[in-house]
């Protein structure tokens, strides 16, 4: 069995989490920067015979939870910096949606928000655009045994 990792560094439109937006980029206005957040759903697969009984990430779950942090932080939005999602792969197939999924960013506080337009994407969005991403395999390389 093998384990395919998306990861996604983007400079692309906003997703949005229920609250608050969240932005793939920082806005051209003046911002307060709040801290980090991170949020992830799901079980990264690790070759166990439990894999084949890993439930769907959701990417909705994900932007509740960071909107949650956000908001205890006092943000207004959050830029992402790091998008992660897990596919489980048997036999060659993937499964449809991913099995882990981790958002890392920034929380931030914008001045003046209402003079400035944010473009937002719904999770499921985001969720499409880690579909169509590719795939890199992942390699685990273990050191040599010491010689005694």
């Amino acid at each position: 069995m093998r384990r395919l990792v998306l990861i996604l560094l983007f400079s692309a439109p906003a997703a949005y989490a229920a609250g608050l937006p969240v932005l793939s980029g920082y806005p051209g206005c003046d911002y307060e920067r709040l801290g980090n957040v991170r949020a992830d759903d799901g079980r990264r697969p690790d070759g166990s015979l439990d894999d084949t009984r890993l439930r769907l990430a959701s990417h909705s779950r994900v932007f509740d939870r960071l909107s949650a942090q956000g908001e205890a932080r006092g943000a207004k939005a959050i830029v992402v910096n790091l998008h992660e999602a897990d596919f489980y792969t048997k036999n060659g197939n993937r499964t449809k949606r991913p099995v882990y999924v981790a958002v890392s960013g920034a929380a931030i506080r914008v001045a003046d928000a209402a003079r400035w337009r944010f473009d937002v994407l719904d999770a499921e969005a985001l969720q499409a655009r880690a579909l169509q991403g590719k795939a890199a395999d992942v390699v685990i390389k273990t050191p040599p045994p010491p010689v005694l």
